[in-house]
C-alpha cells in the first residue's frame, strides 16, 4: 500500500510543482536563485550517472524551502534535476521521486523506485538537520543516511524521542555522537595521538580474581600498574612513578566515583573521577582513559552483561597493537554479536586541556543509539583526560659572545660591526693627523 500511495503522490507532485508559484522542478543547469546551493552540493553528488544504483542525493534547506540536487540524468534531459520546494505533508521518498521522473518520462515505475530508494544516499547539511521545519520530515524506506558538516561526510542516523526527530553522526567507526560538529574533535584527536604499548599502563581498580588473572596472563608486566587500595596518596605516588605515561583505568563506578569493593561487599577504596583527573594533571603531566562498568547494572562478581573488568582485560590486551588511539578504540569495539559502540556524551579543549565522556553501549550503532533515546543507563563509561602539548616554539638564534670588547652591542650584532668600523676609522684619522704633524715639523 505504501508503494501505491507514494507512487500516486509521486505523480501528483511532480505535475503540480511546475505549476505552483512556490515549488519548482529544474531540469537545466541551475534553479535562480539557488547559486550558493547549488555550488555545495555539486562536489557531494559527484558526476551525472544515469542508473539508480549509482544515484546520489543532497538536501539542504534555506527559510521555509528545501532544496534536493541529484547526479541521476532523467533520460532526455541534458543535466540532473533539482528541487526546490515548500513541501507541506511530503515524504523524502516523493520529493526524490521527482529527481528522476515519473515513469512516462523516465521510464522508472514506482515499484523500481522504491526498491532503489533504499539504497540511495541522502547527504543531509547541517541547515537540513537544524531546520525546525524539515528535520522530523518522513525518511521512511531509506536508511542510507550522511550529514555533511565542516567539509565531511558523515553516516548518520535519525532516531524519534519524545521531543521530536534527533540526528546523531558516526565520527568513526564505533564512535557516535550528537550531529554536533564539535563532538568530532575527539575522534579527530584519538587518530592524531600514536599509540606505544611501551608507554601504556593499566591500572585496575577491582579485586575481582578473574580479572587479576586475566591481567597476569595477557598483560605483560611492564604495561601494569599495582595498587593496594590503601590510600589515594599511595596511588598518586604510583602515579608520579609513570609521570607522562598513559593510565588506562578501569574499575566500577558508583555515581562519580570509582569504588573497590572486597570479596565480602564491603567497600575498601574509593576515588572521586575529578580527584583522579585533579592528581593526573597536578603531579604528573598524564593521559588518563578510565573505563568504569555502572555498578547499578552490576552482579557481585563485577559482570555487567557481555562487557566486564574481565572482558575489558581481554580488550585491551588485544588492543595494544594499535597504531593509534583510534584504531585502539576500535580494537576494543569488536565485531560480532559482542561488539560495543562507543558514544559521546560531552566533549571539551580548552585551557591546556582536553576532556571527554563516552557511554558504552552493547550490540550495533543502531542498537546503541535506541538505547541512549530511551535514556537506557550504559554498560560502562569512559573518562578521558588529556593534557594538551603546548605548540612547539620556532627556534630562536643563538647569540654568540665577544671575548675581546665590553663593548656594549658589539656581540653578534650589526650595531657591533658599525662600532667597531667607527673606532677604526677614528684610530685612522688620528694616525693620519700625527703623520701630517711629524711630516709639517
Amino acid at each position: 500500500m505504501r508503494t501505491a500511495r507514494r507512487l500516486w503522490l509521486s505523480l501528483l507532485c511532480f505535475l503540480l510543482l511546475p505549476q505552483g508559484v512556490d515549488a519548482v522542478v529544474c531540469r537545466l543547469s541551475k534553479v535562480k536563485g539557488f547559486d550558493a546551493e547549488y555550488a555545495r552540493a555539486k562536489p557531494v553528488v559527484g558526476g551525472n550517472v544515469s542508473s539508480l544504483e549509482q544515484m546520489k542525493v543532497y538536501v539542504t534547506a534555506r527559510g521555509d524551502d528545501i532544496y534536493l540536487q541529484g547526479n541521476y540524468v532523467t533520460q532526455g534531459a541534458d543535466y540532473p534535476t533539482k528541487v526546490a520546494d515548500n513541501p507541506g505533508d511530503l515524504d523524502m521518498g516523493v520529493l526524490v521521486y521527482n529527481l528522476v521522473g515519473q515513469e512516462s518520462e523516465s521510464g522508472v515505475s514506482g515499484a523500481r523506485f522504491s526498491e532503489a530508494y533504499r539504497n540511495i544516499p541522502l547527504y543531509f547539511d547541517e541547515r537540513f538537520v537544524n531546520s525546525s521545519k524539515f528535520r522530523n520530515i518522513d525518511l521512511a524506506g531509506n536508511e542510507n543516511l550522511f550529514l555533511v558538516s565542516d567539509g565531511k561526510e558523515r553516516r548518520a542516523y535519525r532516531l524519534d524521542t519524545e521531543q521530536g526527530s534527533k540526528w546523531f553522526a558516526e565520527y568513526a567507526p564505533h564512535i557516535l555522537g550528537d550531529a554536533d560538529t564539535s563532538h568530532a574533535g575527539i575522534a579527530e584527536s584519538l587518530a592524531a595521538m600514536p599509540f606505544v604499548s611501551g608507554d601504556v599502563r593499566i591500572l585496575s581498580l577491582t579485586t575481582n580474581t578473574s580479572t587479576k588473572r586475566a591481567l597476569e596472563e595477557l598483560v605483560p608486566a611492564a604495561n601494569r600498574i599495582a595498587f593496594d587500595f590503601s590510600t589515594i596518596d599511595r596511588l598518586k605516588a604510583l602515579l608520579v612513578e609513570h609521570r607522562g605515561k598513559t593510565i588506562l583505568q578501569f574499575g566500577h563506578i558508583e555515581g562519580t566515583e570509582f569504588v573497590t569493593h572486597d570479596a565480602a561487599g564491603q567497600v575498601i577504596f574509593r576515588i572521586p573521577v575529578e580527584e583522579f583527573k585533579h592528581i593526573a594533571a597536578e603531579c604528573c603531566q598524564i593521559t588518563v582513559f578510565a573505563f568504569g562498568c555502572n555498578s547499578a547494572r552490576t552482579g557481585g562478581d563485577g559482570v555487567v552483561g557481555e562487557f566486564n573488568t574481565v572482558d575489558a582485560v581481554h580488550r585491551f590486551a588485544g588492543a595494544l597493537t594499535a597504531d593509534s588511539y583510534l584504531s585502539f578504540f576500535q580494537k576494543l569495539a569488536g565485531e560480532g554479536e559482542r561488539s560495543v559502540s562507543f558514544v559521546i556524551n560531552n566533549y571539551t579543549s580548552a585551557d591546556g586541556q582536553e576532556e571527554a565522556v563516552l557511554h558504552v553501549h552493547r550490540g550495533s550503532d543502531k542498537k546503541a543509539l535506541r538505547e541512549v533515546v530511551a535514556d537506557a543507563p550504559p554498560a560502562a563509561t569512559v573518562h578521558i583526560y588529556r593534557p594538551i602539548p603546548a605548540p612547539p616554539q620556532p627556534p630562536q638564534p643563538i647569540q654568540s659572545e665577544s671575548t675581546t670588547t665590553d663593548v656594549p652591542g658589539t656581540a653578534g650584532s650589526s650595531n657591533g660591526s658599525i662600532t667597531c668600523l667607527y673606532v677604526f676609522a677614528a684610530l685612522l684619522v688620528i694616525g693620519v693627523i700625527i703623520y701630517i704633524a711629524r711630516r709639517a715639523a
